[in-house]
């Protein structure tokens, strides 16, 4: 799904917004940040971890391989995330002084493909754009098996890896308003 963050006051009125696994589900982040840097007082800190471009993508990957295989296209299935090189952009384009990002995997071991996306249900993770396109039981099974056949392990468990991007940027000397 998409959320959009609370409206902030403007006008120097924070010393810092945080952004924790938030920012790569809004639609549009550059509005979000740059809402939060008006926001700030000088010299305030907007601190922001997201779903880096990495995340989930041996999952990407199973997906899109079965609904080819099934459907001859593909329907987004896991929510969008942010490349790298892009977050920086994004941050100066918004307005940040001295911009800076850095990045994490984590890598999580599920006991099947089914709980990987059972998890990824349970936190808001799947795509609500394919909301109007079903993914259906035989799609569904092809994906868990690309999926367990590239990163599964001996006792039958899957692996995936999100990345978690880490951005900071500071208001500047003269506030953000």
């Amino acid at each position: 799904g998409s959320v959009e963050p609370p409206p902030l006051a403007r006008g120097d009125d924070y010393d810092a917004v945080l952004f924790p696994l938030v920012l790569h589900w809004c639609n549009r982040p550059d509005n979000a940040l740059s809402a939060a840097r008006e926001a700030l007082q000088p010299d305030g800190l907007m601190l922001a971890a997201v779903l880096g471009g990495n995340t989930l993508a041996s999952l990407r990957r199973a997906c899109v391989l079965a609904e080819l295989e099934r459907r001859g296209g593909v329907a987004p299935r896991v929510s969008p995330s942010i490349r790298m090189r892009d977050a920086g952009n994004l941050l100066g384009a918004t307005g940040f002084d001295t911009p800076a990002a850095d990045a994490e995997k984590v890598r999580l071991r599920y006991p099947d493909a089914f709980a990987l996306v059972e998890h990824l249900r349970y936190m808001g993770g799947t795509s609500a754009a394919s909301q109007t396109t079903a993914l259906t039981r035989d799609v569904a099974l092809a994906a868990a098996a690309v999926a367990s056949a590239d990163s599964s392990n001996d006792d039958g468990s899957v692996d995936e890896e999100f990345e978690i991007l880490y951005l900071t940027g500071w208001s500047g000397g003269n506030g953000g308003g």
